[in-house]
């Protein structure tokens, strides 16, 4: 049984530890909460396991030629999202296509990072045209974040951030940082003109409006007035389920926050984490993201090309700044956001494509070392034979001396 692991379930070893843990804690978690969604949340886990498998398996090169075609197809699902009429959850960001339902921006999430990754490396390869390559970069991502703005403010503003950041770390300092100033410019002109001027909210994207009324909330203090204001109960209730947790919290199925919390099992789902298990639970989930972080970077050091390395940063960074967002807004540090906790939120589409995460991930820490062990080998060889050429080249000239 261990050979067929090892035949079969390469890359990282400590990834593959993380994701265990992951999925007993939250599943456990889960139960403790809702017996009804724990069944489909353990469900969606072990499928989201095995697509992890399957995409590790796969060399990313070539995950990496259908990076657009996957972008192209959520730029669809996006748009048709906006006349499928299916809503959940009080929004209309889902799709579905034979029966299965998930929401379009996180695969465009995934596609973009991957693109992103490759007009970075064509534009290293390519120097005369690195400028050409950063701005249709640009425009693409404009292009994508506007479509998930739409009905997704945070996400796209998430999205933007770590393109940004693998722009950032690819070399476009000058260009990122003026084009991220411009952006913050323009929203912040956005919400001043619409709080000025209210005829012009009107125009703008709902989710937009909805932002910009979570700030004011948060800011003047008035998050803490419940009434019949939903976010409100969910952080007030959250941090009363934190505090009750204490150390080492009320144990598992004792906590009370799963009564009147509405997302006690999504977006708020780490304030029932640390009611039921303490701080000692928060901390581990917490300590798990930072080596799931550690582990990327390690990956990436090893990558001996732009390509690899940008794609596993980037996508490690989408999982790791997505957890501590919901961590904050959990805590009170930003508003409410709406971002899921990563393998611990009950929803089959943000486990899945997460996996997806981790399972690319994966591939690139499996082939790449492979890469690098067959280019050892390769040099390994031609010293090899250049001592055994100089060896010989020394024989025969000792029997000319010779003779």
């Amino acid at each position: 049984m261990a050979n067929i692991l090892k035949k079969f379930i390469k890359g990282d070893l400590t990834i593959w530890i993380i994701y265990i843990f992951f999925f007993l804690f939250s599943s456990i978690e889960m139960f403790s909460m809702t017996h009804n969604n724990a069944i489909r949340h353990i469900v969606f886990l072990l499928v989201g396991f095995l697509i992890m498998v399957g995409v590790h398996t796969i060399p990313y090169k070539w995950l990496r030629a259908l990076s657009f075609l996957f972008l192209i197809a959520s730029w669809i699902f996006l748009v048709y999202a906006k006349f499928d009429n299916v809503t959940l959850n009080n929004t209309d960001r889902w799709v579905i296509i034979f029966g299965i339902q998930f929401q379009p921006s996180e695969l465009a999430k995934l596609a973009l990072i991957i693109v992103a990754a490759d007009f970075i490396d064509r534009a290293k390869k390519n120097e005369i045209y690195s400028d050409k390559f950063f701005w249709v970069l640009i425009g693409v991502s404009v292009f994508t974040c506007g479509l998930i703005c739409i009905d997704n403010f945070s996400t796209a503003l998430l999205l933007a951030a770590i393109v940004f950041f693998m722009l950032i770390l690819g070399g476009f300092y000058k260009y990122t940082l003026l084009t991220a100033f411009g952006v913050f410019l323009l929203l912040a002109l956005l919400v001043v003109t619409a709080r000025a001027f209210p005829v012009v909210a009107e125009y703008l994207p709902d989710r937009l409006t909805t932002w910009t009324n979570r700030v004011e909330n948060f800011t003047d203090g008035s998050k803490f007035d419940v009434g019949e204001n939903l976010e409100n109960l969910q952080e007030v209730s959250g941090k009363i389920a934190i505090a009750k947790g204490g150390i080492f919290g009320v144990f598992l199925g004792n906590g009370e926050a799963r009564k009147v919390m509405y997302g006690h099992e999504t977006d708020f789902i780490y304030a029932s984490i640390i009611e039921e298990t303490g701080l000692v639970g928060g901390i581990l989930i917490i300590v798990l993201f930072v080596v799931l972080l550690f582990r990327a970077g390690v990956i990436a050091r090893r990558c001996k090309s732009t390509f690899p390395t940008i794609v596993v940063l980037g996508l490690s960074s989408m999982i790791v700044l997505q957890a501590l967002i919901n961590m904050f807004v959990v805590v009170g540090v930003i508003p409410v956001t709406g971002q899921p906790l990563p393998f611990v939120s009950h929803g089959g589409t943000s486990i899945i494509i997460t996996c997806i995460y981790l399972g690319m991930i994966q591939s690139v820490a499996r082939y790449s070392s492979q890469a690098n062990e067959n280019e050892e080998f390769r040099e390994y060889k031609f010293e090899t034979e250049n001592v055994e050429s100089l060896n010989t080249d020394s024989n025969e000239n000792e029997f000319q001396i010779l003779d």
